[in-house]
Parts: structure tokens; C-alpha cells; sequence
């Protein structure tokens, strides 16, 4: 069996776009926050009203851990953790769980076509999140959902230390000077510890299981 060709490890777009989507959201939050707060302080002190300046405040405390937590997540985007990825899971999870729910209680009508839009929504991060590219810059095992056109392998690979090649073929024209130039193009090629699949040389990870490689 010939080594396959080592895949493109760089950041998907679509994580990318998760991240600036984060980030902006955060931002946001944390303005609504800031702006809570002073509304707080407003009916406080003018208006004399303390339930709703305590309204405010706790208000203004919900949206700064809102806003926290997807700075974090936006981190954990760019960066490919591995419980960014979980979270982004189950959050996802849960929300399709909620959606069906509501929709399933409603029935279908015009008002539950937000409901519909959630569950379609909520299902396509599902499914990109578990796509081969994804789970295998988030260090996950390698996944079987090929939407980005992935070369996946469809059974599992062997455990193997030694890196295995074709049985080589007679040569009328071979000559000494080969096996120099063989040696030097081997000595570029790394291989993944866990699944023996070749990966490049300055690779993180590997794209084949997701092995953190350094």
C-alpha cells in the first residue's frame, strides 16, 4: 500500500467565520452591558427606583458572562481547542433538542417557521462540526461526514510503526545515484505515531486521526 498524500491542515474558513462571529458577538454583549449598567445607575439615583436599577444590574451581569464566554469561545475557535469544539457540540445539541421541542408543541403554523429555520440551522453546525477538516484541526478523531470533499478513509487503519510502500519494481535503468535521491526524499516525510499515515513535515496534528504531533 502506497502512503497517501498528507492533507491541508490550515484553519477551515467556516472556523474562521465562527471565530469573527464570536467575536463580534461578544463585543456586543459586553456594550449591552455597559449600557445596562448605566441604566442602573440612572434609576438609582434619579428615579429612586432600587428594584429596577437591581434589575438592571443583574441584567448587565448576564450580559458581561455572555460576553466573556464568546471572546472564550472566539479563543478557542482560532486556536483549535478541543473543548471549543465540545461546547460548540452540545450547545448545538440542546438548541436542535429545544427547537424540535417547541416545534412538536406548536405544531406547524406560521408562527413556528423560526423554529424550522433553528432546527436547520442547529443541524448544519452539527454537521460541519463533525466534518474531517474540523474535527481534525479541533485534535478530535478523524471524521466520517466528508462535506468538504475529503479523501476519508473508510475502514480503519492498522497500527504501525514502519511506514509501509509498494514492493519495488525491476529497473533496467536504475543506477546508484537512485537510492541517494530516495534516501533524501525520505528523510522529508514524516509520519503520524498513532496511525502511520504520512503528514507533513512542520505538521501540529494529524489529519488523518488527529494525533497531536509536537
Amino acid at each position: 500500500m502506497s502512503a497517501p498524500s498528507p492533507l491541508n491542515s490550515k484553519r477551515p474558513l467556516g472556523v474562521t467565520v465562527l471565530t469573527m462571529l464570536q467575536i463580534v458577538g461578544g463585543v456586543s454583549d459586553i456594550l449591552v452591558g455597559i449600557v445596562l449598567v448605566l441604566g442602573s445607575s440612572f434609576f438609582d439615583v434619579r428615579v429612586g427606583g432600587g428594584f429596577l436599577a437591581t434589575g438592571f444590574l443583574v441584567l448587565a451581569l448576564v450580559a458581561f458572562g455572555l460576553g466573556i464566554l464568546s471572546l472564550a469561545l472566539a479563543y478557542g475557535f482560532w486556536s483549535g481547542r478541543n473543548w471549543a469544539w465540545t461546547f460548540s457540540m452540545v450547545s448545538a445539541l440542546l438548541g436542535l433538542i429545544v427547537s424540535g421541542a417547541e416545534l412538536i408543541a406548536s405544531g406547524l403554523t406560521v408562527d413556528s417557521l423560526a423554529n424550522v429555520f433553528a432546527i436547520v440551522l442547529y443541524a448544519l453546525i452539527l454537521l460541519y462540526l463533525n466534518t474531517h477538516e474540523v474535527r481534525a484541526f479541533f485534535h478530535r478523531s478523524a471524521g466520517y461526514i466528508g462535506l468538504m470533499g475529503s479523501n476519508i478513509p473508510t475502514s480503519p487503519i492498522p497500527y504501525s510503526t514502519q511506514p509501509q510502500y509498494d514492493a519495488p519494481t525491476p529497473n533496467p535503468g536504475y543506477s546508484p545515484r537512485q537510492d541517494q535521491v530516495n534516501s533524501s526524499v525520505m528523510r522529508q516525510v514524516a509520519f503520524c505515531r498513532n496511525c502511520g499515515r504520512a503528514v507533513a513535515p512542520n505538521a501540529n496534528f494529524c489529519d488523518a486521526c488527529g494525533t497531536l504531533l509536537r
